[in-house]
């Protein structure tokens, strides 16, 4: 049990993120050192040896990194710690004795501690879309992949149910939403509590969706200034098998079509992890979600930072595929090995499989170089691994290095 999981449910919504902003501020000035730990292992996706510097509160932070980073449990070493006013420099002294430093600190203090060497990653982004017009799915914003599934869970015959009985929220919870989360997230499952879910759902209510008579999902939303907020998500006892015969998709179909019912204009599918490869943002993304800053909710965000480029280094970036804060925008980093110099038309193929609507560039970085001439994609840099020799190499650079191979300038 933490402090955030006491306390949460009597916040009040109004003051909850500038609530937790502070206190996770003042924290570290209350004599809690920060932890530093040295992670050791076969690195994704190929298995090569990674070593990785992680600093912040051990137990969710760094089973994170573990299940991120390494294909099996990585051999850790106990550095110590230091509190957050002497972390910088302690790092600075440890940072040469690993390929990569991941940092954890709250928003507040990563401002002066992350500031010019380190990429500033926000521990969440958000996703959102307009809500469909009507007489239409607002097809013609998701992908392909998308529509076959639309056709798939057709044979299902499923069918939506909407109701707003406050008893059911304890159901919906214990049967549906905790089995899901845990089996998918394990010990690392982020949930709200059931408090907050039952004033959410006083302001919207339970999307189920219905095989027959049996209910087996169910979406719990809010509506909130013409928004709809998809809050939490539960296939019946979690079972996975569900959402391959297209439960998941089923609901957010519905969850659609109901937005479009209540007059709203949008639909805020919520939190995701800050990589381009993730999951359930690519999920999202199927959707025609747009990328937006979490600012106001998020309270900690991670820095990242390497000290030479090496292939440990092309391996970890290319494996995530980094959204991080820069200059007001949300922008992406990742790599391209062919074995080779890369070319235009593979900088195009791995800038359509990777782009999100509401980035502001991507960076695109060749453990090889660029083939002469290259052209980037749009909204799109391609990078050189000596333009990105270290994290703040890389930083001084965005928006004023080289777009392409031949040496043409991004405006500044």
């Amino acid at each position: 049990m933490t402090v955030y999981s006491v306390l949460s449910p009597y916040i009040p919504p109004a003051i909850s993120g500038s609530f937790w902003r502070l206190y996770f501020g003042l924290t570290p000035y209350l004599g809690v050192p920060i932890s530093i730990c040295r992670m050791t292992g076969p690195a994704r996706p190929n298995g090569r040896t990674a070593r990785i510097l992680v600093a912040g509160r051990p137990g969710w932070f760094f089973r994170t990194i573990s299940n991120l980073v390494f294909l099996s449990p990585p051999t850790v070493e106990a550095i110590g710690s230091a509190p957050i006013w002497k972390l910088r420099p302690r790092l600075r002294e440890l940072r040469n004795t690993a390929d990569v430093t991941l940092v954890l600190a709250d928003a507040h203090n990563a401002t002066w501690l992350f500031s010019g060497e380190y990429l500033t990653v926000p521990a969440w982004v958000g996703m959102h879309r307009p809500a469909p017009p009507a007489g239409s799915l607002g097809l013609d914003l998701v992908s392909r992949n998308l529509r076959r599934d639309l056709q798939r869970i057709r044979s299902h015959a499923y069918q939506p149910l909407h109701t707003r009985v406050p008893s059911e929220v304890a159901w919906f919870y214990r049967d549906y939403y905790l089995p899901t989360s845990y089996r998918r997230h394990g010990e690392d499952a982020f949930v709200r509590d059931e408090r907050s879910l039952r004033r959410s759902h006083a302001r919207g209510g339970i999307l189920w969706i219905k095989k027959g008579e049996e209910r087996v999902a169910g979406a719990l939303y809010e509506q909130d200034n013409g928004v709809l907020q998809l809050l939490a998500f539960g296939l019946r006892g979690g079972d996975a098998a569900l959402r391959k015969r297209g439960a998941l998709v089923a609901a957010y179909l519905n969850l659609c079509l109901q937005a479009r019912a209540l007059g709203c204009h949008s639909i805020d599918f919520r939190a995701c992890r800050p990589f381009l490869r993730d999951g359930v943002l690519c999920h999202k993304k199927k959707w025609g979600g747009t990328l937006y800053d979490r600012t106001s909710l998020a309270c900690e965000e991670m820095g990242i930072d390497w000290p030479r480029w090496n292939p440990a280094v092309a391996d970890l970036l290319g494996e995530l595929s980094v959204i991080f804060r820069h200059r007001g925008h949300l922008s992406a980093l990742s790599t391209i090995d062919t074995g080779q110099p890369s070319s235009s038309e593979e900088a195009s193929k791995l800038h359509h499989q990777l782009w999100l609507p509401g980035l502001y560039r991507l960076y695109l970085v060749s453990h090889r170089g660029w083939q002469p001439g290259a052209q980037p994609p749009p909204d799109c840099a391609l990078l050189d691994p000596e333009q990105v020799a270290t994290a703040a190499t890389f930083l001084s650079r965005c928006d004023t290095g080289p777009n392409r191979a031949d040496g043409a300038f991004l405006p500044g």
